[in-house]
């Protein structure tokens, strides 16, 4: 019975042989795979951290700033329209939070209650508050105004020329109106 089942599995080996040498092959391949499978693990859990730490590092310490800017732009609007407090998005998936000057005590969602040229002004804010935070020499602008009515786009070329913390900065301006560029 015992030389039975040796001949057997003598059998079984010389009969698989081809079978068996292609698993040894694969556990090579799967070993080496493995290599790879745990690099991409880890490069996707440092993006997945960078991803998660980068709204905090593009707007740190911009909310001042930005509401600055943005109720300089709307300087001549009603109350209700003008910023008592900012606060820009700390983590991925958060919302940027405002507060009224009539209504200081009750947030919105900026993006739920601005309208599409009162959004583009506060766009435009926060990327000029990380400009005159970071220093940025020059700042380019495609037709920075589209969407923004005139009596805005004048108190954009206002802030843009005149306000202290971007002075000293190298502007260029893409506009499909004539008269802005003009104006400016």
């Amino acid at each position: 019975s015992i030389a039975e089942g040796n001949k057997a599995i003598s059998e079984f080996d010389d009969t698989n042989k081809l079978l068996i040498k292609s698993v040894e092959d694969d556990i090579l391949i799967i070993e080496e795979n493995k290599k790879y499978v745990e690099a991409y693990t880890l490069l996707l859990n440092r993006l997945h951290l960078y991803k998660n730490q980068l709204p905090v590092s593009l707007v740190s310490n911009l909310n001042a700033l930005t509401k600055e800017f943005y109720n300089c732009i709307n300087q001549d609007d009603s109350k209700f329209e003008l910023i008592e407090k900012i606060q820009l998005p700390s983590k991925a998936g958060e919302r940027i939070n405002i507060w009224f000057q009539d209504v200081p005590e009750k947030s919105f969602d900026a993006m739920h209650i601005l309208s599409e040229g009162h959004t583009r002004c506060l766009g435009l804010a926060i990327l000029l508050a990380k400009v005159a935070q970071e220093n940025i020499p020059f700042i380019i602008f495609d037709d920075v105004v589209n969407a923004i009515d005139d009596d805005h786009r004048g108190r954009i070329s206002k802030l843009l020329l005149e306000n202290e913390k971007l002075k000293n900065k190298q502007i260029i301006i893409t506009s499909h109106s004539e008269e802005y560029i003009r104006e400016i």
